[in-house]
């Protein structure tokens, strides 16, 4: 039973202390009995083993070696399927019913240990088909493919979303979470506000701390939901709450959300009419994420760029040169750099054709701005050699330009 796998009769007799041939004489009687039997091995090196292997188990418990059983049954929870080892440990349970009472609470343990590791298990395979699906939707966000980015969203939440086992429920949240932003980009406010407050009611009072982080993911995409339904003090106050949890939680995966959650603010305040808060909100977002060089960094350093530049030119003041340089430099960068480009626009009317002409040219954003330099070249009385599409795209710059100067009186 120490052994714990079929032994030559020299590896028997050296444990129990007996010559090889009385050790073999005493296994010969054992085996008579049905408590030994024969178990591979030749004619001149027998292997012998435990006929009763629960005894063998119960030994080594006895012994402290329980250890040992562990391995095997952690072994067998990833190596059999949840099914496998439920049935497993339902056999055992039921051959508990036919051996001695001393042997019994033995059948019970290892029953129960693999009746829990059969859901363990099943824990780790719905845990892999929730990451599956969370992967596809960033994949299909990522490609631009909404619709079917909710769409793997909606499957995972249809199959799991009324789970309450702790390692599927992160990801249930960070579908929800996903969901919100998907919603967003479709202009599907609504739904998306709903998605926010499913999480923050269903996480908010738990002490597991990648739910609270989830938490506030959800309130800081529910800050920017009610900026875009107009109902700017509840977005501040999502906001507020969302940067305490950051500010609380300190995670670094959270720390990148301060950024989104800054830039909801400063709108919320701008809708306000709270120009200099507004102001000095965006400003914190260049100031603590200016030098950020993550896709989502550089997406909310230019978001904060093109709002300030909103409110400054509402306020009458042009935008800094620093500001112009920032958002020339995360340009190139972003995926779709249409607002971007808006509002260099404005501060060419701000800085007049020649300084903005020189600034985009000391930046890495030149070659692709090529239709706006040709536009300023125009505008400064030059006549740049481009080929005809650039140039029809720079004469529709130009009329663009006339029409903000009407607007802005300049």
């Amino acid at each position: 039973a120490d052994i714990w796998k079929p032994a030559l009769t020299k590896e028997v007799a050296e444990r129990a202390r007996l010559e090889t041939s009385k050790c073999s004489a005493q296994l010969a009687r054992l085996i008579e009995r049905g408590v030994v039997r024969l178990d591979g091995g030749s004619a001149r090196r027998k292997q012998y083993y435990l006929s009763e292997r629960m005894y063998n188990i119960y030994y080594l418990l006895r012994r402290g070696q329980d250890r040992l059983i562990e391995v095997l049954i952690r072994f067998m929870a990833s190596y059999y399927s949840p099914d496998e080892l439920e049935e497993i440990g339902t056999r055992i349970a039921a051959e508990a019913e036919d051996v001695v009472p001393e042997m019994r609470s033995l059948y019970q343990y290892a029953s129960a240990k693999l009746v829990a590791a059969s859901a363990l298990a099943a824990d780790f395979e719905e845990n892999e088909r929730t990451l599956a699906l969370l992967k596809k939707g960033v994949a299909c966000w990522e490609r631009y493919q909404y619709e079917d980015a909710l769409a793997a969203l909606d499957e995972l939440l249809r199959r799991f979303e009324e789970t309450e086992r702790p390692t599927l429920l992160v990801n249930v949240a960070k579908a929800l979470v996903n969901k919100s932003a998907v919603l967003g980009v479709l202009n599907r406010p609504e739904e998306a506000l709903a998605a926010c407050d499913e999480v923050i009611r269903r996480f908010d009072d738990s002490d597991v701390p990648a739910l609270l982080e989830q938490v506030a993911k959800a309130l800081a995409n529910k800050g920017g939901t009610l900026v875009s339904l107009k109902r700017r003090e509840e977005a501040l106050t999502a906001c507020g709450e969302a940067r305490r949890r950051i500010d609380d939680s300190q995670a670094p995966d959270l720390l990148e959300w301060e950024g989104t959650v800054l830039v909801n603010e400063g709108a919320a305040l701008a809708g306000l009419n709270r120009w200099e808060e507004a102001l000095a909100t965006f400003d914190k977002v260049l100031q603590r994420f200016g030098e950020n060089e993550t896709s989502s960094g550089r997406r909310r350093v230019a978001t904060a760029l093109v709002n300030k530049s909103t409110v400054l030119a509402v306020l009458g003041r042009p935008a800094e040169p620093r500001d112009i340089a920032t958002l020339l430099a995360v340009l190139p960068k972003l995926d779709s750099p249409r607002a971007g480009i808006r509002a260099l626009l404005r501060f060419g009317i701000d800085h007049g054709p020649e300084r903005m002409h020189e600034l985009i040219q000391a930046s890495p954003a030149a070659e692709a701005l090529l239709p706006l330099t040709t536009a300023l070249e125009r505008e400064m009385g030059q006549s740049p050699r481009v080929p005809e599409e650039v140039a029809e795209v720079a004469e529709d710059i130009r009329r663009d330009l006339a029409k903000m100067r009407e607007i802005w009186k300049i």
